[in-house]
């Protein structure tokens, strides 16, 4: 976990390549704001579901939830996709680093691809529930 968390905390790439290394600060720069953002909605929507007793309902109804994305599954989203990257450092240094090495090697910004829309759609459902409270 200390090469992983070395590697993450100096954006270390492959190869130390400098485009690489500021491509994935920016894509852990963009989880981290993201998560924060979540935080953020998780607890403005908490202090106004405390101090809101009848909940807002919708034309049809059902409580409106401002959005399409609840809270618990932003949250499933996020921990599950910062769990999977995760992984895929300890797999490359598990499989691809030498004995010694400092950090992991081998990662590349294009393994944070795939979960760049989950992170936006966390994000932008999370600032849309704190424009609308």
């Amino acid at each position: 976990m200390k090469n992983i968390a070395w590697a993450i905390t100096h954006a270390q790439s492959n190869m130390n390549n400098r485009t690489d290394s500021i491509m994935i600060a920016a894509c852990w720069l963009a989880i981290v704001v993201s998560v924060v953002v979540l935080a953020v909605a998780s607890v403005v929507n908490a202090c106004v579901k405390s101090r809101r007793k009848n909940p807002v309902r919708t034309a049809n109804g059902s409580i409106n939830a401002c959005g399409v994305l609840s809270l618990p599954y932003a949250w499933l989203i996020a921990v599950v996709c910062i769990g999977d990257i995760v992984l895929i450092y300890l797999a490359l240094w598990l499989q691809y680093d030498a004995d010694g090495l400092i950090g992991v090697d081998g990662m590349q910004f294009r393994y944070f691809l795939p979960y760049a829309p989950l992170f936006a759609f966390v994000m932008l459902e999370s600032g849309r529930r704190l424009l609308k409270q």
